[in-house]
């Protein structure tokens, strides 16, 4: 009845007395711990006597592993009331419509709320503002693959090329030989995806023609390159 006290005169101050409508922190405070009171009251008054009769809780409670407390903080609140969405949303607006970890922290400040990560995630998907300030972009759908690439086939029958580099390379190992530029030529098979590598020295035509000639000679003549 006490509780209930506080809050109806708070109540009375903020809209009936507009003169005195200026709230302390202290009064602020009372009045949450009042309102928390009586959710916990409402919602979890087995428990609460359990805790203040044997100081534990029966297993299988889904607040057991929490070590509850009777009058410790922070206060736990239940998944279902009204009074733990209003805690979200306040967090909500409090964290100037911020992600999900800072709504999190944000609320342990004030209460522990039971399943409250599927609170916050549902205040965010109905929040306009948020998914305005997020949208879903649509995807691009890959388009249908090239027939070599889904006919099955000898591998390299049908090959891809392609050049990377470049790198340093070296034709014996010691200090006394320097090392010069050179490249990797890459050849690609359309239906396996095995990939078969070559070095070159350059670009021309040349040092392609020898890199081509080793790599038929390993993988076999390409019918089509």
């Amino acid at each position: 009845m006490c509780q209930l006290k506080k809050i109806q005169r708070i109540w009375r101050r903020i809209w009936r007395n507009s003169e005195a409508a200026f709230l302390t922190a202290s009064e602020i405070v009372d009045a949450r711990f009042a309102v928390i009171r009586m959710i916990q009251a409402q919602h979890s008054s087995s428990e609460i006597s359990l805790l203040n009769s044997e100081g534990i809780l029966l297993k299988g409670n889904l607040l057991r592993k929490l070590k509850p407390f009777v009058r410790k903080n922070p206060p736990i609140l239940p998944y279902s009331s009204a009074l733990s969405r209003t805690f979200v949303c306040y967090g909500h607006l409090s964290s100037r419509l911020g992600g999900p970890i800072l709504k999190l922290s944000f609320l342990l400040r004030h209460t522990w709320i039971l399943g409250r990560s599927r609170l916050v995630k549902l205040e965010v998907r109905n929040c306009l503002t948020c998914q305005r300030a997020e949208p879903r972009l649509a995807s691009q759908l890959m388009g249908n693959l090239p027939k070599d690439r889904v006919t099955p086939s000898r591998s390299f029958n049908i090959s891809g090329l392609n050049y990377a580099g470049p790198i340093q390379v070296r034709k014996t190992k010691g200090s006394r030989h320097r090392s010069y530029k050179g490249y990797i030529a890459l050849f690609v098979c359309f239906a396996t995806r095995a990939t078969h590598l070559e070095v070159v020295s350059d670009l021309t035509t040349t040092c392609f023609l020898v890199a081509f000639h080793r790599f038929i000679g390993r993988r076999g003549i390409c019918r089509r390159l």
